[in-house]
């Protein structure tokens, strides 16, 4: 075996290290008239972690170290609000179909046992559409089945937001990565990226006959 394979081989057995193992990750959060909350993400021992805050009226705190490395990272300017409508509910529902909901579905019910869930919620919310507020209350309930502190309770009669509750675990970024491959390459969900990524590669063969 030539040098260059050996140093290609630790290369790449350097990269796939974070991939191979654990990540552990825990939060609180706190949502009602404002938003406030902590979360805090570690890998490698704590050699990697990242740790995000949030009071309200408050910027938001981020802290990040990289083995020795440590940064307090600024807040980013605030967005200016665009003129653009926001899309809302109907055009979301415009995509949603049983189909995509069945490959969804069947992907977080392989991917949150891997997470090792550690949740506690209690709360109410609503989407301010009854069709919706009830897929997505279907879909807690199926992912709650094992967690007997999660009490969601869904509101069908306006748009309602008010939740509390903490929650850790850890995951193998691999296993995640995977399944989130195998969602976006799924028949469902790759009819929604698919045409877009067609249409900016026909674009670019036309600019470039054009030159």
């Amino acid at each position: 075996m030539s040098v260059l394979a050996v140093t290609l081989s630790v290369i790449l057995g350097l990269l796939l290290i974070p991939l191979v193992l654990p990540v552990s990750f825990q939060g609180k959060v706190q949502v009602k008239n404002a938003f406030r909350g902590y979360g805090e993400v570690s890998g490698l021992g704590g050699w990697i972690r990242l740790y995000v805050a949030k009071e309200p009226g408050a910027e938001t705190r981020r802290y990040l170290r990289l083995f020795c490395w440590e940064k307090n990272l600024a807040a980013g300017k605030a967005k200016t609000e665009s003129k653009k409508q926001k899309p809302g509910a109907g055009r979301f529902l415009d995509v949603l179909n049983l189909e995509l909901m069945n490959a969804v579905y069947r992907c977080l019910i392989r991917l949150v046992p891997c997470f090792h869930l550690e949740a506690r919620l209690d709360g109410e919310y609503g989407t301010g559409d009854p069709a919706l507020t009830g897929m997505l209350s279907g879909v807690i309930a199926a992912l709650a089945v094992e967690q007997p502190r999660v009490r969601l309770n869904p509101n069908f009669m306006e748009a309602y937001l008010d939740i509390e509750g903490e929650v850790k675990g850890r995951f193998f970024p691999i296993v995640v990565i995977w399944y989130t491959v195998a969602l976006l390459l799924s028949s469902p969900v790759r009819s929604l990226w698919r045409p877009k990524f067609n249409i900016k590669k026909f674009r670019v063969r036309e600019v470039v006959k054009g030159v």
